[in-house]
């Protein structure tokens, strides 16, 4: 039960975290191209590869601060669902490019970004 309790706290804050990075990166570059959400998921990318490396290669977290982070935080912190809705309309809207770059930009951008922060973890 403790946890699922940790987990929860965890996604609380994580989901908070999202809708701030969101809103903020909107306010500067607006909304036409969904920016908010292709951050929050390179940024979420890159700290599950530095923590998961980390927990995994030289034991520093433990299970439960782990499961807080990764499965919590991390978890509620990036969009993947926001992501789909926000290329599904951007394809019913008729922008095709922009959907398509959507797309290949939160692929890539966010599998590099895993590989980072696995890097940067073992330079530690």
């Amino acid at each position: 039960m403790l946890e699922t309790l940790w987990i929860g706290l965890g996604g609380i804050l994580g989901s908070i975290a999202r809708f701030w990075l969101s809103w903020f990166v909107h306010q500067f570059l607006g909304t036409d191209f969904p920016y908010g959400t292709l951050l929050v998921n390179i940024t979420g990318c890159f700290y599950a590869g530095f923590i998961g490396t980390m927990a995994e290669e030289r034991y520093l977290f433990s299970s439960h601060t782990r499961m807080f982070l990764l499965i919590g935080v991390l978890g509620s912190f990036t969009t993947f669902s926001s992501f789909g809705y926000e290329t599904l309309e951007l394809f019913k809207e008729g922008s095709f490019l922009r959907a398509s770059l959507n797309v290949g930009g939160n692929v890539f951008f966010c599998l590099s970004s895993i590989w980072l922060g696995s890097i940067a973890s073992r330079l530690l």
